[in-house]
């Protein structure tokens, strides 16, 4: 519900999770790679907020969910436990699937902060998520990617 254009760098095509100034609590919010299903979404949001900051995040959560016609049991945590379940079925390793979420590895607290940097980054975490998307579209009748106003993906 936080999250702001100012975290995003579409350079590294990463996302900090954290916003700047906000100190890092037990729920660890990590910086993740921009998959190439979101990358066209994140380019065409105009807002500073990207998503609805005047409502809870119960309230859209509901509003957003009935309009997909989804039922009341699916909760926030279903996206999450999905797209962990759906890495972990595309064979992507288990540290790249904790780090993606968000889980700190005891022995690599210090190492984590540069991992960010290594152009292979949580690349089969992301990969999967692209894959999800794309058996997602076969089933579904709009489209996952935008195709109006596509900008050249990095």
């Amino acid at each position: 519900m936080e999250l702001r254009k100012d975290q995003i760098d579409f350079d590294n095509r990463l996302i900090d999770l954290n916003q700047q100034g906000r100190q890092q609590t037990k729920k660890f919010r990590p910086v993740v790679p921009i998959t190439k299903t979101l990358l066209p979404w994140l380019r065409r949001c105009e807002r500073d907020f990207l998503s609805n900051t005047g409502a809870s995040i119960k309230t859209t959560w509901r509003k957003t969910r009935d309009k997909a016609g989804l039922s009341s049991d699916v909760i926030p945590y279903t996206i999450r436990h999905t797209v962990a379940t759906e890495m972990r079925k595309r064979n992507v390793p288990p540290w790249e699937v904790a780090g993606f979420l968000g889980h700190q590895v005891a022995e690599f607290k210090t190492t984590q902060r540069y991992a960010k940097y290594a152009p292979d980054y949580l690349s089969n975490a992301a990969a999967a998520i692209d894959d999800y998307f794309q058996e997602l579209q076969r089933i579904m009748s709009k489209r996952v990617v935008p195709l109006s106003k596509r900008r050249r993906v990095k």
